[in-house]
């Protein structure tokens, strides 16, 4: 998670080009890795960048976007496709889904929408605890910062039943123990909790909450976009 999500834009209009670069220039934990102005382009970047992500238009000159994605997929191209189109409707997405896309958006998509989206390709729930966690005024470089997020991540997905599970699998990845993993995401809310911002209070209350708790109410409101306005 501390690798930034890097981004590959295949757009042919330069003002959504434009919209779609000044996001991912204003979102910290992503970097772009490419633009594309054409099918073609689109193809040969998705191959030689190999992003983590590509955002793509369906409608682009010399290769339309499915005949990008048959052909990305079919030579083993990983990244996570976000599709956006103007052309909504059950028919397009069906078949941006069945020639490899992951999801799709309908034009215009709110920036925040589409980053969420960015955020749950490239790295799951625990990608979006993590940015909700930023936005509550938490600091990346505090150990129980990226633990909490592993383990809410973990626990909303269901890759882990048990809390002590989380624990297990965050503390292996940061060769410590459980119960310092713990201990962090203890200290963590605590720091949180004593600086009670507006989007955490909209959040947790004015009660503090228990680890397993906070985690919790973390995956569930990052999967849904964060604090209330």
């Amino acid at each position: 998670m501390n690798r930034p999500i890097r981004v590959l834009i295949a757009e042919d209009d330069r003002l959504q080009r434009s919209l779609l670069a000044e996001g991912v220039h204003r979102s910290a934990d992503m970097e772009l890795a490419g633009l594309a102005v054409d099918g073609d382009q689109a193809y040969g970047l998705a191959l030689s960048l190999e992003p983590d992500v590509i955002l793509l238009d369906l409608v682009l000159p010399r290769l339309d976007g499915l005949e990008v994605l048959r052909r990305y997929r079919r030579q083993g191209g990983r990244a996570g496709v976000l599709v956006l189109t103007r052309a909504g409707g059950a028919n397009v997405t069906a078949m941006a889904l069945a020639q490899g896309a992951d999801y799709v958006l309908v034009k215009p998509a709110p920036w925040g929408q589409v980053a969420r989206s960015l955020r749950m390709l490239a790295g799951g729930l625990s990608r979006l605890c993590l940015a909700l966690l930023l936005e509550l005024g938490a600091r990346e470089r505090w150990a129980g910062t990226t633990q909490a997020a592993r383990c809410a991540g973990a626990l909303g997905e269901g890759r882990c039943a048990l809390l002590k599970e989380a624990y297990i699998d965050a503390a292996a990845l940061d060769r410590c123990t459980p119960q310092a993993v713990e201990k962090n995401i203890r200290t963590l809310i605590a720091r949180l909790h004593a600086r009670s911002s507006p989007a955490y209070q909209s959040i947790f209350g004015t009660q503090r909450p228990t680890n397993h708790d906070f985690l919790r109410i973390l995956s569930h409101h990052a999967a849904l976009g964060g604090p209330e306005p």
